[in-house]
């Protein structure tokens, strides 16, 4: 199964302590999930959630791909769990999420959790967060390119890494219009 979460709404008043839960079970032997995460986030919004991936059988897949913009002063709180039990022997997981702090005070924290015990085992996770890269933004305005316009090309390139992973060419092109909306860029 491929799922892809779009979250560009987010409740500016919304409690930092109360969070959403995606929470998968790989029930079958040899089941398979593809988790794409897009998170855009404006203003003052907040979005907190958590994906869990409980593999139940052996020889399951999941991979997890968030990608996040966080603007202004907006914030993400992302915690993913791959729970492995003693019975889930050859499963393979990997959590990965990238978040890009395009604005002053935007924020956003990442925490991996991995339950292993299972012995016979392929799990890890990456995470990475950091502010628009400074250089490449002068680049493009040394071009001629204005700010506004060198940082839509950058965060739509960010983007680009996690559309590819959608499977479907036709979701593929409607999750990039949502994006490209959401970023109230014009095509």
């Amino acid at each position: 199964m491929q799922f892809v979460l779009i979250a560009n709404g987010g409740d500016a008043q919304s409690n930092p302590n109360e969070i959403s839960k995606l929470d998968f079970e790989l029930n079958g032997p040899g089941s398979e999930l593809s988790f794409i995460g897009f998170v855009i986030g404006r203003e003052s919004q907040f979005y907190g959630f958590e994906t869990v991936s409980n593999h139940l059988n052996t020889h399951s897949k999941a991979k997890f791909s968030i990608g996040a913009v966080m603007f202004d002063r907006s914030k993400v709180d992302y915690k993913g769990y791959i729970v492995v039990p003693k019975n889930a022997q050859y499963t393979d997981a990997f959590l990965n999420s990238r978040v890009m702090l395009a604005g002053e005070e935007s924020r956003a924290k990442t925490i991996p959790c991995l339950e292993i015990e299972a012995d016979d085992v392929k799990a890890g996770h990456a995470a990475a967060i950091g502010k628009v890269d400074a250089e490449e933004m002068f680049y493009l305005q040394s071009r001629g390119i204005n700010k506004k316009d060198a940082e839509e090309m950058l965060v739509m390139s960010f983007f680009e890494s996690q559309l590819g992973l959608i499977e479907d060419l036709e979701t593929r092109d409607h999750v990039r219009d949502i994006v490209i909306k959401s970023l109230s860029i014009t095509k």
